[in-house]
């Protein structure tokens, strides 16, 4: 199992490094979530740098886009990106842009206006349920798209197609940063 607390250190460091090298903002989004991408990447998903686009892993969505460089470092750590490419964050023709793209091998989703994720994440996890597929889908978002009515619209879809919640007891994953 991945020490999450190494790794979470690691991923403030680059996401520090790419802010700065790229003059860019929202260190204060990203740095806030480190903890919880570290733990979902290092202990929860079930994913794979080598197949990252496997029918089976689980899907995991950004919804506050713009704390991207979390996610990026995440993926550097866990093999989905090089080191290299952290470098070209927020740079013209980089796929790592200012907000999570989905040209970001390992990246599931686009997103950049607040409230887009969960709507997307919701439709991940009724496929799975209707398809009997195992992979979970996990939605990370902030506070401030909690009163986006496109979220409440997910929220009650969510109750009414019986989608639940999960925890994980025990899980193995792919990333051994």
């Amino acid at each position: 199992m991945t020490d999450t607390t190494q790794l979470a250190r690691r991923m403030r460091i680059h996401a520090l490094q790419m802010v700065h090298r790229a003059k860019a903002s929202h260190i204060a989004s990203a740095l806030s979530i480190c903890d919880i991408v570290a733990v979902l990447y290092g202990q929860v998903l079930n994913v794979d740098p080598a197949q990252p686009k496997a029918p089976r892993r689980d899907r995991f969505i950004l919804s506050k886009g713009h704390a991207c460089v979390a996610v990026y470092a995440a993926l550097a750590e866990c093999g989905f990106l090089s080191a290299d490419e952290l470098l070209t964050y927020g740079q013209d023709d980089s796929v790592l842009m200012n907000h999570i793209s989905h040209k970001a091998n390992g990246v599931e989703f686009s997103t950049g206006s607040l409230g887009h994720g969960l709507p997307f994440g919701v439709g991940k996890a009724l496929a799975a349920k209707r398809m009997r597929a195992a992979w979970k889908t996990f939605v990370l978002l902030s506070d401030g798209e909690l009163g986006e009515g496109s979220n409440w619209e997910a929220m009650m879809f969510a109750a009414h197609h019986g989608l639940t919640t999960w925890w994980p007891s025990s899980t193995t994953t792919s990333c051994k940063a």
